[in-house]
Order: C-alpha cells, then structure tokens, then sequence
C-alpha cells in the first residue's frame, strides 16, 4: 500500500519558508523542465521513496515555488518517464524502479550497435503494433480521456520539439497502459532512454507536423475501439521512423 509522505520529513533540508527552500525551482525560461529535473533527482535519491504518495498538489507546488499547471505538466512527463504512476481520484505515487537494471541491459546492448534506433524501431513494430490493437479493444472512457488529452499538447506544442518529443513519449505509454497489461508497461520503460533519444532524432529529420497526423489517427481507432485501424496506424507510423534512421544511421 501507498504511503503518505511529508517533503519536510524524508528531506529535513527543504524548509517551510519557500525563500529557504532548495528545492524551489529558479526564476527559468522552462520552469516545467526544471520541475521535472528537481523531482526526478528527489525520486532517484529516494527524497521521495517508492511507493510513497506525492504531497498535495497544492502544498507541492508551494513549495517548489511554480504554479500548479506547471507542477501537473512535470508529474505527466515524469509519468511518462516511468518514475510517477497518476490515477483519477487518488494521490499520485512514485513508482518502484525495480526494473532499471532491465534498462540498463537493453539501453547499453542498444548504444553498443551501430543502427541502434533502427533495432530499437523494429522491436516498437512488434510491441507497439499489439499495444495499439490491444488498447483499442480495452481503453476505458477514463483511458480515452487521457490520450486525448495528451493528443492536445501534441498539438499545442507543435512549435517546441523538446516538448513535443515529451508528449509524444508520454502518449505512447498511455497506449500502453490503455491495453490494462503491466507487462506492456513495463517493456517500454525498459528503453525509455532510448525511447527518448529516437524522438529527439525523428524531430530533427522530420517537422512535428508529419508526425501530428499518425498520433491523430492512431488516437482515433483507439477511440472508436478499432482494433485493426490502430494496429495499421500505428505499423504506418512507425515504419516512416524506421526509413528516417536509416537515413540517418547510414
């Protein structure tokens, strides 16, 4: 079970007086990429312990010094990155990092090849296709609304790449929890970082604007629960990555 956990206790040197708080995020251009850094670290150090809930919204954000729309957008990024687990009515939790030396194995086995975000792409075609048919067949009213939502910031942070890659990460690991098998999850943490690099790669080679359009439509078989539809979306999205990194591992 999840427990409660007080910034104050686990970490005695973040004080209640904001202005003598370390861990309040600096006046910044990105001030929910500095947020995301700052909780990432609490959470690697284990400030913040697995399975730990997050304080309030609202006593966090105080005393990280940033708003709460700020705070909401890093907890999804650090959703996205694995770290946080965020559910509709209860408090959000840290997640175990019982898998990181999975990570570890696969990143390095990765880096070490020459065409790394070429294997890395065939291994999505064959987990990510089944992700996107699976969560078509059994995305709730309540998953939908998520990968809406996300769909939403993919379109609103069409001129920003650093954020758009976020979300596009954070959208596929929706997908993957829309198909209710942890497994699934748990497979794509296991490259995260890589997940991560081959989205800063694919927006280099190609606008935001070419991708856009395959996450709408893979959003939209998931939401009318067809099943082949996404699978087809999503093989079509993935295969004009894989042609990009050829390209550019050549």
């Amino acid at each position: 079970m999840p427990h409660n956990f007080s910034l104050q206790r686990t970490a005695p040197s973040t004080s209640d007086s904001l202005a003598d708080n370390p861990h309040q995020v600096a006046p910044a251009k990105n001030r929910t990429h500095a947020t995301v850094e700052i909780l990432a670290e609490m959470i690697l150090s284990g400030a913040l312990p697995a399975d730990s809930s997050l304080p309030s919204e609202r006593e966090l954000s105080l005393r990280l010094g940033v708003s709460r729309n700020v705070l909401r957008e890093a907890t999804k990024i650090l959703q996205s990155r694995g770290l946080l687990s965020i559910r509709h009515g209860a408090r959000t939790t840290v997640n175990s990092l019982r898998n990181e030396p999975v990570q570890q194995a696969v990143s390095g086995a990765l880096y070490g090849s020459d065409n790394a975000l070429v294997q890395l792409t065939e291994v999505r075609l064959t987990l990510e296709v089944s992700i996107a048919e699976l969560a078509a067949q059994r995305a709730t009213a309540k998953d939908i609304a998520t990968l809406r939502e996300f769909v939403q910031n993919l379109q609103a942070g069409i001129s920003d790449a650093t954020r758009y890659a976020e979300w596009d990460v954070a959208f596929h690991r929706a997908l993957a929890e829309a198909t209710h098998n942890s497994i699934f999850v748990l497979l794509l943490d296991s490259v995260a970082a890589m997940l991560r690099q081959s989205r800063d790669l694919a927006l280099m080679h190609t606008e935001p604007r070419t991708s856009l359009p395959d996450h709408e439509r893979i959003f939209e078989a998931v939401e009318n629960h067809d099943a082949a539809r996404a699978a087809n979306a999503m093989r079509s999205h993935l295969e004009r990555q894989k042609a990009a990194f050829r390209t550019y591992e050549k």
